[in-house]
């Protein structure tokens, strides 16, 4: 038996379902990371409000700001494909799951441009 490999494998099979589950991998692992960063840098309250006052200067630098809308949009990502994979799980749609996706794409367009119309403050 010819054993093959992974990238090649990924390659090969890059089609709708491939893109959203790596997608969900990998806004997963974004939260992950960002969420515990984030959650320790807000730990600088245990030494005072100076210190805490830098934070919120760090925070309001235009590279933060960015990285934070990253999260976010990762965020937004992360919870329309949820909602997908709940709906498949639920109602055994496995049909329907390419249409689920371009759903879930969509929204995801809307929902960014509206992030970024009424809710970036950039």
């Amino acid at each position: 038996m010819k054993k093959t490999n992974a990238i090649k494998h990924y390659r090969m099979n890059f089609r709708l379902g491939m893109f959203a589950y790596l997608m969900h991998r990998i806004t997963g692992l974004m939260l992950l990371v960002f969420g515990v960063l984030y959650l320790l840098s807000l730990s600088a309250i245990q030494f005072g409000s100076l210190a805490f006052d830098r934070l919120m200067i760090f925070y309001d630098l235009p590279l933060v700001r960015v990285i934070v809308s990253i999260f976010i949009l990762a965020l937004w990502w992360y919870m329309l494909s949820g909602m997908r994979l709940f709906v498949i799980s639920l109602f055994n749609a496995d049909r329907i799951q390419q249409v689920l996706t371009v759903i879930q794409m969509i929204l995801f367009a809307v929902g960014t441009a509206l992030y970024f119309i009424y809710g970036f403050n950039g």
